[in-house]
């Protein structure tokens, strides 16, 4: 097979580099770690051979994420809506309406957020040597709790030098043509300042609780000697995603062609080729980030402006409300009287949107209150229901004083997206178990 040819594939300003190969009529898309140079994997013989293998059972379809590579370079690390967006952007540029998705490592996050989210996008996910959470917490104890920056520091002091090979592929510090291979090949995929970045970003990643809303056919493959990702990890992602199928396999490497990568191949080929009839359930679940608006002292102000005038002022902020919704990519469900009920596909558009509405809505001098949960909902004659709406309805509730309150999941979701959170407590909710963390959302 000859060397495919590196393409561009746009998403608003910023171009995506892509290669697609194999003429297989399965689709794999190939999510490569936080660092990669698709030309130069080619020059490193067992990588290039695990491809060709990968490539007689799929057409193939990988890309550099957007900071790395040969994509567009930029300083500061992106953020998950950005990476579902390079995704669907490199799938439109190859003309791929459903794929099976491979994520390795610091990609694995992003995979699973897009297959709960767009489970029409994704047939099968195949997570190798990845992670929920970045950062280790009393309740995930095998991820570091302490030293994470003195280990960052001393990564990008050290960036393309034969030593930093060691912590990905231990076994292998001795093999002077991949030492060589490696200090060239991530010199050319990042700088140390985006290694930096894009490090910090990482210890940060929380999708626990967007694991049970994995419905596409998952396995898990780990590494037990995997020395950058705890085997741990792998088996947290197991036990909490629906119907998960966990791999074990030998070898401490966490680069996925070294060891037997052999194991890997026929484990995502045996495993897409045994599940290719597709999940079916009689009501649409999805993965989404529900937004309920609410009119401040809606009863006093439709007493002072009277009946004709409060109608009038109600059906000019719905139509606000729908246009805004609609230009953050959102879906308008319902009025409920004096305020809305909106799904968005993307945290971060919900939350855009909402200071959207913030504003337009104080240029009318009307106030409002604005609650955003993400969670799985169920999708039912153009309306929905589930636990997470009933969330997003309770924490208007805690959106005192026209404020944005959400839950801890949003939070987690929006990592570098430029939103700052105040830490409002614990609290219980009306009619839902459990107490809730919330935070009052600053755009």
């Amino acid at each position: 097979m000859d060397t495919p040819v590196t393409q561009y594939a746009r998403t608003k300003d910023v171009y995506i580099a892509y290669q697609v190969f194999g003429d297989a009529p399965q689709d794999l898309i190939f999510i490569p770690g936080f660092i990669f140079h698709m030309d130069l994997q080619w020059d490193e013989p067992s990588l290039a051979q695990f491809n060709r293998d990968l490539a007689k059972h799929f057409r193939m379809i990988m890309f550099d994420k957007r900071g790395t590579g040969l994509s567009d370079r930029h300083g500061n690390a992106p953020t998950f809506e950005e990476r579902i967006e390079d995704i669907e952007a490199v799938m439109e540029a190859t003309g791929s309406k459903k794929a099976a998705i491979f994520a390795n490592s610091e990609s694995g996050p992003i995979a699973l957020l897009m297959a709960a989210t767009f489970p029409e996008r994704v047939s099968h996910l195949i997570i190798f040597g990845s992670f929920a959470k970045g950062s280790g917490a009393p309740d995930y104890p095998w991820m570091p709790k302490s030293g994470y920056e003195t280990f960052i520091d001393t990564l990008v002091n050290n960036w393309g030098k034969p030593e930093t090979l060691a912590p990905w592929a231990p076994d292998h510090v001795d093999d002077t043509f991949l030492v060589e291979w490696w200090g060239r090949a991530v010199r050319s995929a990042g700088s140390p300042g985006m290694v930096r970045n894009l490090m910090r970003m990482m210890g940060n990643v929380d999708v626990r609780d967007i694991l049970p809303s994995v419905r596409v056919p998952t396995m898990i493959i780990h590494r037990k000697g995997d020395k950058m990702a705890n085997i741990e990890n792998g088996r947290y992602l197991a036990a909490h995603i629906p119907n998960a199928k966990m791999v074990e396999l030998e070898g401490n490497s966490h680069l996925w062609w070294l060891d037997d990568y052999n194991a890997i191949i026929d484990a995502a080929v045996g495993f897409i080729k045994s599940n290719e009839t597709p999940i079916t359930s009689p009501t649409q679940r999805i993965l989404s980030t529900i937004l309920f608006t609410d009119i401040v002292d809606s009863t006093k102000k439709a007493s002072q402006l009277g009946d004709t005038a409060w109608r009038k002022m109600i059906e000019r902020h719905d139509a606000i409300v729908k246009k805004e919704i609609k230009a953050h990519r959102g879906t308008w469900i319902k009025s409920t009287g004096d305020g809305c009920l909106a799904t968005f596909d993307s945290p971060s558009r919900a939350l855009r949107c909402a200071e959207s509405l913030h504003r337009l809505m104080g240029a009318l001098g009307i106030q409002i209150r604005v609650g955003l949960h993400t969670g799985e909902c169920e999708l039912i004659n153009n309306d929905i229901t589930g636990i997470a709406v009933n969330i997003a309805a309770r924490l208007l509730n805690h959106a005192d004083n026209g404020a944005i309150a959400c839950t801890e999941t949003v939070k987690s979701l929006v990592i570098g997206s430029g939103f700052t959170f105040e830490d409002k407590g614990k609290h219980t909710l009306k009619g839902v178990e459990g107490e809730w963390q919330v935070y009052r959302c600053h755009v």
